[in-house]
C-alpha cells in the first residue's frame, strides 16, 4: 500500500515532477489526493480557477481548447454545416504541440471569429456565438494567457444560454400565458445552474492540469 500511495502526487512531489504550489492550487480546485497531502486548503467556490496562472503556456492553451470543445455541440446544433469552431480548436491543440505554424494558427483564430459573428442573433444564436468565442480565445496568439482565462469563461456561457433559453422556451411551452417574468424567472435559474455546473467542471479539468493527469496533456 505504501508503495501505491508513494507512486502517485507525494511520490511526484518528493522527486521534483510536481511544486507544492501546483498541488496547493489543485486542492483548491477539489482534487481529492492533492487535499489529502495539503488538508488545510480549502477549496474554493466553483466560480473560481485558482492556479490557472501556474499552467505552463502548452498547459494553458491545451486546457482552453478543452473548454471550447465541451460547448461545442452547442455551436453545431444552431449550425450543423459550419466545422470552423471545431477545426479551430483542433488547430489550437496542434499548435500547442508545436505542430503548426503562427501563420496557419491566425487563419483558423479568423475562420472561428468569422463563425462567431455569423451564428443567429436569436436565443440559441447567443449560446452559439459564446461557444463559437471560447474557440476564438483558445486560438489566440498574443497573449497565451488569455487562452485559458477568456475561453472557459466564455464556454460556460455558451453553456449557460443555452440552458437558460432551453427553459424559458419550456416555461412558454407548458402556458401559453406564461408572463415575460415567468419565462425570465425560469431562465435565470436555469442559466445560474448552468454556469455553475460549467464552472465545476472547468475546475476539475484545471485539477488534472495541475497534477499533470490530463488526458493528451
Amino acid at each position: 500500500m505504501r508503495a501505491r500511495l508513494e507512486s502517485s502526487l507525494l511520490h511526484r512531489l518528493r522527486c521534483g515532477e510536481l511544486t507544492a504550489q501546483r498541488v496547493r492550487a489543485a486542492a483548491r480546485c477539489g482534487h481529492a489526493e492533492a487535499l489529502r497531502l495539503f488538508p488545510g486548503e480549502a477549496v474554493l467556490p466553483p466560480t473560481d480557477l485558482p492556479g490557472l496562472a501556474l499552467l505552463d503556456a502548452r498547459e494553458a492553451r491545451l486546457f482552453a481548447a478543452d473548454c471550447a470543445e465541451a460547448v461545442l455541440p452547442i455551436f453545431e446544433a444552431a449550425q450543423p454545416a459550419d466545422y470552423r469552431p471545431r477545426l479551430t480548436i483542433d488547430a489550437a491543440r496542434r499548435f500547442a504541440n508545436g505542430q503548426l505554424s503562427e501563420g496557419e494558427m491566425l487563419d483558423w483564430r479568423v475562420a472561428a471569429r468569422t463563425a462567431a459573428a455569423q451564428a443567429a442573433w436569436s436565443g440559441a444564436g447567443a449560446a452559439a456565438r459564446a461557444a463559437a468565442w471560447s474557440a476564438v480565445w483558445c486560438s489566440a496568439q498574443e497573449d497565451v494567457g488569455h487562452c485559458a482565462s477568456r475561453a472557459a469563461p466564455a464556454a460556460a456561457r455558451a453553456a449557460a444560454r443555452s440552458v437558460s433559453w432551453s427553459a424559458s422556451r419550456a416555461a412558454a411551452a407548458r402556458c401559453a400565458d406564461a408572463c415575460a417574468d415567468a419565462r425570465a424567472r425560469a431562465g435565470s435559474a436555469a442559466r445560474d445552474a448552468a454556469w455553475l455546473s460549467a464552472r465545476k467542471s472547468q475546475r476539475s479539468r484545471l485539477a488534472l492540469y495541475l497534477v499533470k493527469e490530463a488526458e493528451g496533456a
